[in-house]
């Protein structure tokens, strides 16, 4: 809280403060994440807090059910009990742990149909451009992909509206 301060802002909550905690703990050394005012971004180590991202900034944001999100690709995403036009419908029961959306990673996967796909070849196979790539954003709970604006739905995040508990993501371009 003081290195917040010491940055010029003053509206750190004790619930910011447990989600940078909560990245340390997992020994993350890199990581952004929404603060007010700012964004906390910690590279190598290093905490400091920014007004804006750098431009090709990595980000993880914290999400909760009943919640927007502005992300820093234009875009925001909100996650409701009910639906909205053009929501995607998400099972309840998979948005459990850290809920988190995040820029996309090195290494992703996510299981749809029963098979994992590398995220990277889902990119290639679809021909998307630089721009579309800039705009991917990835729903995560705890370190598992349940959903992307590629888009893909996890087997395990798969819903239909009146099939069960069902929670409603919908993406805004904010832009």
């Amino acid at each position: 809280k003081m290195l917040y301060n010491e940055h010029g802002f003053s509206n750190l909550a004790e619930t910011h403060i447990d989600a940078i905690c909560t990245q340390i703990r997992l020994g993350k050394e890199n990581f952004t994440l929404s603060m007010p005012e700012s964004y906390a971004l910690c590279e190598r180590g290093k905490l400091r807090f920014v007004r804006e991202l750098p431009a090709a900034a990595e980000f993880c944001l914290p999400i909760r059910i009943g919640e927007t999100v502005t992300l820093p690709i234009g875009m925001s995403l909100t996650l409701s009990d009910e639906p909205t036009a053009g929501a995607v419908p998400l099972c309840r029961d998979a948005l459990c742990g850290s809920l988190t959306v995040r820029s996309r990673r090195a290494g992703d996967t996510i299981t749809v149909f029963g098979k994992t796909h590398k995220i990277k070849r889902m990119i290639a196979d679809k021909k998307c451009t630089e721009a579309q790539k800039a705009k991917l954003f990835f729903l995560c709970a705890d370190d598992t992909i349940l959903y992307t604006n590629l888009p893909a739905t996890a087997d395990r995040a798969f819903c239909r509206a009146g099939d069960g508990p069902c929670i409603f993501i919908t993406i805004k371009e904010t832009l």
